[in-house]
């Protein structure tokens, strides 16, 4: 038994593994350091300090912290835990926080990032190891720095920021209320890869998704550049930095159904353009024999869901769908700025709603007049509504999960 942090957006990681899944296990098999694990993304910081936990169960998005109790009848336990919430993805602030909830020592360390250039790091992060593993990390903010960290201790620190090669690293070894300046000096700047993708059987740009794998892969998950889209405007380039290496490029139109991805290698070297054209071979089009391809239950980034209607519209193109759909929790808001984009590139697009009501969820489409919509109320009155408001489809969604068949 034990608390746990869940998350919808952003990742989950543990201080001495890292960003990771483990099944439920106890934490000593894998490094883990620390009492605390924690959520975070760029934009926020949620830390989990469960004292002396035993297990663990971690994926991408929770971990899980578990006490290994035995109760005989009539025993009870109480578990004390701490929930630690901040504004700005700095775990190393969740470190120092648990330090002080402890009542243990502290030493700072602060100092100055900058390129190899000599330019500050407008924009980055102080990656802290210990004992080799990833302990934490602090800001860059416009050059600076500082954090906290638990004292006496021994660490490797290195300066990084997105698309950027880590600066050198450097040890030292802390005594507690002990001050150290800490400059790094020679993070590298990126590359930069201009990418056009064409397809085979007409020879113009097409749409497509770039999949991005390499040698190096950075502690904190978004400062990594992973999956690029083709941009919506101008159709089959996309233009992304990348830290100098060598890299996997994987291009696909069709998520690898109307055609087979191609794998391509690239070298990318510190502020230099590499410009590299790809032609993806499509082996049928499904509208030719009277087949439309259109995913029917999509999101935004509204509610529960992160993607912004531009790369929405990126992602649909690019996995070769003929008509845009976007059904967000309650929500059409959305819905004119993706027909705005649509409309520029004459693609077809059908907006939709998912209503939810806690006792199923119904996606309705098209949703024509927005304001004829009721997102609670009995069954027919939801679709009702829903065909005042231009319906064709009431679609009873994920029916066996928490859905219609349920209730």
């Amino acid at each position: 038994m034990g608390p746990a942090v869940s998350l919808k957006r952003g990742w989950a990681y543990t201080p001495g593994f890292g960003t990771g899944r483990i099944v439920t296990s106890p934490k000593t098999g894998y490094g883990i350091s620390e009492d605390w694990v924690a959520a975070y993304h760029e934009d926020y910081a949620l830390g989990l300090y469960s004292p002396n936990y035993t297990h663990i169960a971690l994926h991408s998005s929770f971990a899980d912290t578990f006490y290994q109790v035995t109760l005989n009848p009539g025993e009870s336990r109480v578990f004390e835990a701490y929930l630690i919430v901040l504004p700005e993805g700095d775990l190393c602030r969740i470190a120092e926080t648990v330090q002080n909830i402890k009542g243990e020592r502290l030493a700072s360390i602060h100092g100055v990032a900058t390129t190899s250039k000599g330019d500050l790091l407008v924009k980055g992060i102080v990656m802290v190891e210990s004992n080799s593993k990833p302990y934490c990390w602090g800001l860059v903010k416009n050059g600076s720095y500082a954090l906290s960290l638990p004292a006496p201790g021994t660490y490797s620190v290195f300066a990084l920021a997105k698309a950027h090669a880590p600066s050198t690293r450097q040890n030292l070894t802390v005594a507690p209320g002990e001050e150290f300046e800490l400059n790094f000096t020679d993070v590298i700047p990126p590359g930069r890869v201009v990418l056009t993708v064409f397809r085979n059987n007409t020879g113009e740009p097409t749409d497509a998704r770039i999949l991005v794998s390499g040698e190096y892969v950075p502690p904190v998950m978004y400062l990594a550049v992973t999956t690029v889209y083709t941009s919506v405007y101008d159709v089959g380039r996309a233009v992304f930095d990348l830290a100098p290496g060598t890299y996997n490029l994987t291009i696909d139109k069709g998520a690898g159904f109307i055609s087979n991805a191609k794998t391509i290698s690239v070298t990318v070297e510190s502020e230099q353009v590499v410009d590299v054209n790809v032609t993806v071979e499509i082996m049928f089009k499904p509208s030719d024999e009277g087949w439309y391809m259109v995913d029917l239950h999509h999101h935004s980034d509204w509610m529960d869901d992160r993607t912004p209607p531009e790369l929405l519209v990126a992602a649909q193109l690019a996995s070769g769908l003929d008509m845009v759909f976007v059904s967000d929790h309650d929500y059409v808001g959305n819905c004119p700025v993706i027909q705005a984009i649509t409309q520029a590139r004459s693609v077809p697009f059908v907006c939709g709603v998912e209503i939810s009501p806690d006792w199923a969820h119904f996606n309705v489409y098209p949703v024509v007049d927005p304001s004829k919509l009721v997102y609670r109320g009995t069954m027919r009155e939801i679709i009702t509504a829903a065909r005042a408001a231009g319906a064709i489809m009431v679609r009873a969604n994920h029916p066996w999960i928490g859905g219609l068949f349920i209730a």
